[in-house]
């Protein structure tokens, strides 16, 4: 499991036990009490507890995969900026230079 995948499972995990805990949300009004307190009106567990896990399950499975792969393929098309190239001895060093070669 990658840290973007285990970052959204344990924030999806405090939203609920933020809705069932009690905790409340200071920037709701008591008296519009439609989204119990959520931190956000789409993750309401308590009052429509189906759209919290379809928005869940696809934050997870869908979303964070595309966002994930996405910034990977950005950052393999932009060209490297650091680069281990080796000298005439064939000790390895690291060079900053954009013409370097790059040994694997």
């Amino acid at each position: 499991m990658h840290l973007p995948e285990l970052f959204a499972i344990l924030y999806i995990l405090w939203t609920v036990v933020h809705a069932y805990s009690g905790l409340g949300n200071p920037y709701v009004d008591t008296d519009e009490d439609k989204t119990d307190d959520a931190i956000y009106s789409t993750l309401a567990w308590k009052n429509n507890t189906t759209t919290a896990a379809i928005v869940s399950l696809g934050v997870v499975f869908i979303a964070n995969p595309v966002i994930f792969l996405f910034c990977r393929a950005l950052s393999r098309i932009l060209p490297r900026r650091l680069c281990e190239v080796s000298d005439e001895q064939g000790s390895a060093k690291l060079h900053d230079d954009e013409e370097a070669v790059v040994v694997y």
